[in-house]
């Protein structure tokens, strides 16, 4: 009985061994995308989503903390434009965003 336990005990060392080596080859960065459509015209959905501040306007965020602290920094809608915030309230927490690059894909 001992000798069995001993060698299940084995093989579970061992296994774990091998998927903490497979681990560390892994590597730790992450992409994830969405797509969604949207049944309006282009226009009307980019003067919504062109700019951080555009987007600020309409986020459900907002309504987590309406006084939460936030600092704008950078020009709007181009490259570098970056919000920070700070809120009391957990769900909304606090963070930064920053605009990249800048990207128009239209499909008509």
């Amino acid at each position: 009985m001992m000798r069995t336990l001993k060698r299940f005990f084995l093989f579970l060392t061992t296994l774990l061994i091998i998927l903490l080596v497979l681990a560390a080859f892994i590597p730790g960065d992450c992409k994830y995308e969405k797509s969604v459509s949207i049944n309006a015209p282009v226009e009307k959905v980019w003067q919504n989503t062109n700019t951080l501040k555009a987007m600020d306007q309409w986020s459900p965020w907002n309504d987590l903390d309406p006084g939460m602290k936030k600092d704008w920094t950078g020009t709007t809608g181009q490259p570098g434009e970056k919000v920070c915030w700070d809120s009391k309230n957990k769900n909304a927490g606090k963070g930064c965003q920053e605009l990249k690059k800048w990207m128009r894909q239209v499909k008509e």
